[in-house]
């Protein structure tokens, strides 16, 4: 969980300041990786929805 949560944050910080990726996002995603990273969205909300209950 804490590798999903990393490796999110990364994509957090280049949506949220995309100079800081220095490259175009269509560089960067493709399917495959905008997969993976829906994945591992997922996980961590369905472990925030088991454990904030």
């Amino acid at each position: 969980m804490a590798t999903d949560l990393r490796e999110l944050t990364v994509h957090y910080v280049i949506s949220r300041y995309p100079n800081a990726a220095n490259a175009l996002p269509y560089e960067l995603y493709d399917e495959s990786k905008a997969r993976d990273l829906v994945e591992r969205a997922k996980r961590v909300l369905d472990w925030a929805r088991r454990n904030l209950r």
